[in-house]
């Protein structure tokens, strides 16, 4: 009995380690604790160990609770909450569309992709002349969706005025 509650807590465990690097290397632990002491840093090791980090301890003592809530540990209580996988969908279903609105600098697709970011209405301009001025360097022919999508969060990173919307 003892062997079967061990293998299943170790499942468990494997489990909730796999989703975390997988949540975290998409877009990153965020803040907290772990985002501090880790930051920088990339790969499975850094990122698992980083949302584990982030994970540790309960009210009052969890760094990212207490970090989203009154903005310390690299955290920003005002930002908005996205779902990074509608913006992959979105990208993987309409990437032809998306290169075509981003080498126009304007169109339906880079709006919603803009949206599904969560850019502010006030910094969509920027982000539209961003995309057009970088297309080749984010949408070569060869680049798959994947690395568009990566090359993008590095991209928003390097801007000073867009780089909030960065992962």
């Amino acid at each position: 009995m003892k062997n079967k509650l061990l293998i299943a807590a170790t499942a468990v465990l494997l489990a909730s380690a796999w989703s975390t690097a997988a949540m975290a290397e998409s877009r990153g632990t965020g803040c907290g604790l772990g985002y501090l002491v880790w930051k920088g840093q990339s790969g499975i090791l850094p990122q698992t160990s980083a949302g584990t980090t982030n994970g540790l301890g309960y009210w009052p003592f969890n760094t990212q609770t207490v970090g989203m809530t009154i903005g310390t540990s690299g955290c920003d209580p005002n930002a908005t909450v996205l779902n990074d996988t509608d913006t992959a969908k979105f990208a993987f279903v309409n990437y032809d569309q998306i290169k075509r609105d981003m080498a126009r600098g304007e169109g339906e697709y880079l709006t919603t992709l803009a949206t599904l970011k969560g850019i502010a209405a006030n910094d969509r301009a920027a982000f539209y002349a961003l995309t057009r001025e970088r297309f080749a360097e984010l949408a070569g022919p060869d680049t798959t969706v994947v690395e568009f999508l990566t090359k993008l969060e590095a991209t928003l990173a390097s801007t000073d005025s867009l780089a909030r919307y960065a992962g």
